[in-house]
């Protein structure tokens, strides 16, 4: 992958329109659940839960991104040629913390991991006193991490839905 390529990708990641949709209709689920309690409800609130699901998936994006480079990681979502449910299902599990290398070979990715975790940490620094701490962290980065789970499960049976041929 070209320089200009990670990098047209980083800022489709950042602000492109599957983000800023998924990130809108989180905070819509946030609203609906309540969830921070302590943002309340109401227009105000809606407008701060988006603006922090935003600033979230920046920060992680930006640390997966600049991470990823120094580890030569390439955290794109691949079709897995498998045959069956469950065995597809179990790759797209699994990428959910696994990255390509230049050579071919599928790892644990750092960079994704780091990304997650670090903007978990930071976004704990805006974010209500339950984000806060080892726990608060940590719930955000299963959510994270769970969220990115379903996308890739999508990622996988999506093209059979929709009858067209995989990349």
């Amino acid at each position: 992958m070209t320089e200009k390529k990670r990098f047209h990708l980083y800022l489709l990641s950042v602000a492109g329109p599957v983000p800023v949709l998924a990130e809108t209709a989180g905070a819509g689920i946030g609203q609906l659940e309540n969830s921070p309690k302590a943002w309340g409800q109401g227009w105000g609130a809606f407008r701060e839960r988006a603006e922090s699901n935003l600033a979230y998936n920046g920060l992680r994006q930006t640390i997966t991104s600049g991470t990823s480079v120094v580890f030569h990681e390439d955290n794109r979502y691949y079709s897995s040629h498998k045959r069956g449910f469950w065995g597809r299902t179990g790759y797209a599990v699994l990428c959910t913390v696994t990255a390509r290398h230049p050579d071919g070979r599928e790892t644990f990715s750092v960079s994704s991991v780091a990304g997650v975790l670090g903007a978990g940490a930071l976004s704990s620094i805006w974010g209500p006193r339950s984000w806060e701490g080892v726990e608060g962290i940590g719930r955000n980065a299963g959510i994270s991490f769970g969220v990115t789970t379903g996308f890739n499960v999508v990622r996988e049976f999506l093209p059979d839905l929709l009858h067209r041929p995989q990349k």
